[in-house]
């Protein structure tokens, strides 16, 4: 579909370029991995695109009404496709090709918009069927994106780039975001209604997901998936401008370098997922822990399984797993073994406005209970793979060694306790 939007408004080359550059970006392999809604709402928010510009460019408006349709199909994938509604109101400017509608186009959109509602109903028939639950549920994910996620993050907070800085150069790379952002300067300066719909686009999902206050780690960069199609665009149309200019000579190879980053980061983290470190950890316990130890975990997606009953597993509550891991009630819970992964605690250290006391509770887990061993996957974590998960042992005799190794390193006798060697963090030393 990428594609088949620049045949209809830019040069087949930049269509070519814009997909090999989408089919590689680390976020969109990684969403699409999962499956998770967000890859289906990029899916029809395209779709969405190409019966509008099909509509407006062969003045075919029964396109357009299957455009509303498509829209409210979009919502049905996810509520932030709702939005998709506006790319069906944006028809009478694309129609005319200029920031004055095409008069004969109002209509015709208004009953395209008319089919959103029954797109959505179509696919989400529980919204009639139990009316009053989908409200209620509707309510508190609005509720819930006001409010935010363990640690609300505003927009002004982070100047609007929260996203950009945490979610677009990770999921694309520095070099295609670079190449991105001039091609939106490339867009902005033609000034052609086909290049600032492109543009909108990408403002329309990314404004959004900055406003927002959920921001949830790990992996809030899928918040902005939708915005990378046209950001694809965007980059591959720079490319395609230079081969135009005095640095057409470098063209190809600007290419092939925006190509190849995105790409090299994408097939490394490919090859971590296949040994998951919930997997490794898994081995390792199984290898090295007495058979029926008493083992703690957090959050079960998180942590590695175990199915054959090797251990007397207990997971500690979501709701209350930071309020469970004080080193002094770890150190009389009766447990042997405690297994915390990264995409619990990283929300607590690494989240912009995150309490210090949180930090400090984490921080005080991994300086006063005994670390055995920590597990991490060569390009660290990305999405919901390789969490950095860390096995201590709360055993009487390893946290009175590791008391003794603290005492000697707070006399001066002692460079380093078995807990730093085993496990750094930089905010363990704040």
């Amino acid at each position: 579909m990428v594609i088949v939007i620049s045949l209809r408004n830019f040069a087949p080359s930049t269509g070519v370029m814009g997909a090999a550059l989408l089919a590689v970006f680390p976020l969109h392999v990684t969403c699409s991995r999962y499956m998770k809604e967000d890859a289906l709402v990029t899916c029809m928010v395209l779709a969405t695109v190409v019966a509008v510009i099909k509509a407006v460019q062969e003045d075919r408006k029964g396109w357009l009404m299957f455009a509303g349709f498509l829209a409210g199909v979009s919502s049905s994938s996810k509520y932030s496709g709702l939005l998709a509604v506006l790319l069906v109101a944006s028809a009478p400017w694309l129609r005319s090709r200029s920031f004055i509608p095409e008069r004969s186009y109002l209509l015709p959109t208004f009953y395209a918009l008319c089919f959103a509602p029954l797109g959505f109903v179509a696919c989400t028939p529980y919204s009639i069927l139990n009316n009053a639950k989908f409200l209620k549920d509707f309510g508190s994910e609005g509720k819930h994106m006001l409010r935010g996620h363990t640690i609300p993050i505003d927009a002004w907070s982070q100047f609007w780039m929260y996203h950009f800085w945490r979610s677009v150069i990770p999921g694309m790379s520095m070099v295609a975001t670079l190449a991105a952002l001039a091609g939106v300067g490339v867009l902005l300066w033609r000034r052609r209604i086909e290049d600032l719909f492109i543009v909108g686009l990408v403002l329309l999902f990314y404004l959004p997901a900055e406003w927002v206050k959920a921001k949830p780690e790990p992996q809030p960069e899928r918040y902005i998936y939708p915005c990378l199609p046209f950001l694809a665009l965007a980059a591959a149309e720079f490319v395609r401008i230079m081969r135009s200019t005095p640095a057409r000579v470098i063209a190809p190879l600007a290419f092939l370098l925006v190509v190849a980053v995105p790409a090299q980061r994408t097939i490394g983290l490919a090859r971590d997922v296949s040994d998951d470190t919930r997997d490794q950890m898994a081995r390792w316990m199984k290898e090295n822990l007495p058979a029926g130890s008493k083992v703690y975990l957090d959050w079960k997606p998180y942590a590695p399984r175990f199915f054959e009953g090797e251990f007397q597993i207990t997971h500690i509550p979501r709701a209350h797993i930071l309020e469970q891991l004080g080193a002094d009630s770890l150190r009389k819970s009766g447990y042997d073994y405690l297994v915390l992964s990264s995409l619990f605690y990283d929300r607590y250290y690494s989240q912009p406005l995150a309490a210090p006391m949180y930090a400090e509770h984490i921080r005080q887990v991994f300086d006063r209970v005994p670390i055995v061993t920590q597990i991490t996957a060569p390009r660290g974590t990305y999405g919901f793979h390789n969490p950095r998960l860390t096995l201590f042992s709360l055993k009487e005799q390893d946290f009175a060694k590791l008391d003794e190794e603290r005492s000697q390193r707070q006399r001066g006798k002692l460079a380093h306790t078995t807990n730093e060697i085993r496990a750094q963090f930089s905010w363990e030393t704040k």
